[in-house]
């Protein structure tokens, strides 16, 4: 909240969702709201991330809107530089790269060096493909019109992010991508193993779905390009069981000649790629 109120961007509606909340995150919040006349605040029984920004993009009435999780900070010139992008051509998104926050270190998520000015074809496009910058919805400076007719899909219990950007860069015409590293996303270790769960077979399920749906398109291999890394993802970041590499590796077998579809697939995809269709183990300890 500190680095917000301190944006050197003044002209800001700050709006604080506490989605029931069982700590003294409400009390906190309501002690700045008599703090900072900028600042709203709702209170609501505990219902999900997507309800909680729904609820925001709801109330917000500024002509352009961002997201910043609740435990993420941004840099004191964040959102003066998305906000002074977006209106110099009147882009419709604005969209930041982070410095990701682990064990006390920083590291860029990438190494953008250039302003991109893309079409909405052009950045689904880098969207799938998982590079340029990252699958959610923080991180990018929104116009208020376009996702208040979008909104997010509150049945969806994960990859609600990818399903809202998709959505909102349909009905875009001219997108920006800047190398701008001044969010910082915070990750957390809370435990020292994570597991795959039904969530996990939703997204996957999610996945071949936009497959199917941008089929004899375009972006149909860019659709294969997100499932096979969601596949590879949790295959080398999570502790699997027998049956459950043996799921991934159907999932991905299916598309053995997807390297051949892609001329910038990385060197380190590729490796990855082969090292998991034929061995689990060694891939683990390669990689």
């Amino acid at each position: 909240i500190e680095s917000i109120r301190n944006q050197s961007y003044r002209k800001l509606e700050i709006i604080l969702i506490d989605d029931g909340s069982t700590d003294d995150s409400g009390k906190i919040c309501d002690e700045y709201l008599q703090k900072d006349d900028r600042i709203k605040v709702v209170h609501q029984e505990n219902q999900g991330v997507s309800v909680a920004r729904n609820q925001g993009i709801a109330m917000c009435n500024g002509t352009y809107v961002s997201f910043i999780d609740g435990d993420d900070y941004v840099g004191k010139d964040y959102i003066k530089i998305l906000y002074e992008k977006i209106m110099s051509q009147k882009y419709d998104v604005a969209i930041s790269n982070a410095i990701i926050v682990q064990n006390n270190e920083e590291k860029q998520f990438n190494d953008l060096k250039q302003e991109i000015e893309l079409t909405n074809q052009e950045v689904i496009k880098k969207l799938l493909s998982g590079r340029d910058f990252q699958t959610v919805c923080w991180g990018k400076m929104y116009k208020t019109e376009i996702v208040k007719k979008i909104k997010f899909n509150t049945e969806m219990k994960i990859a609600e992010d990818l399903d809202f950007l998709l959505k909102v860069f349909e009905n875009c015409d001219k997108i920006i991508l800047i190398p701008n590293y001044s969010y910082y996303y915070r990750i957390r270790n809370n435990s020292a193993v994570r597991t795959m769960s039904t969530k996990t077979f939703e997204e996957f399920k999610y996945c071949e779905g936009l497959i199917e749906q941008y089929k004899n398109t375009e972006l149909e291999k860019y659709a294969i390009k997100h499932y096979v890394n969601v596949n590879m993802s949790y295959a080398f970041h999570y502790d699997l069981t027998d049956e459950e590499i043996a799921r991934i590796k159907c999932n991905i077998s299916k598309y053995k000649a997807f390297y051949s579809l892609f001329s910038d697939a990385s060197r380190n995809e590729k490796i990855k790629y082969k090292l998991l269709r034929h061995c689990y183990k060694l891939a683990k300890k390669v990689l």
